[in-house]
């Protein structure tokens, strides 16, 4: 487990199959965070990234990234992504 500021991370010393994301909500974050991840080689090749963004949050996902699914819950929605590839 590793707890950082996703859009400040240098190279990865190997990749994960899972990353949890919560960006704070209207912050605009995910996209870059899930841009890090991405170019710092963290997600392996198929990889499960759940975020957590407020209702209203617009998803602007970097190439490379599938929404599988989301659900709300009150002022949260919970965002499923697919990694399609290991580097973006």
């Amino acid at each position: 487990m590793l707890r950082a500021d996703a859009c400040r991370l240098g190279p990865a010393s190997a990749p994960f199959d899972i990353a949890f994301l919560d960006p704070p909500y209207g912050s605009g974050l995910l996209a870059p965070a899930l841009a890090s991840l991405a170019a710092g080689g963290w997600l392996a090749p198929g990889a499960q990234i759940v975020a957590e963004v407020a209702v209203r949050d617009r998803l602007d996902a970097p190439a490379g990234f599938r929404l599988e699914d989301e659900r709300a819950y009150g002022a949260a929605r919970l965002l499923f992504l697919r990694s399609e590839s290991a580097v973006v």
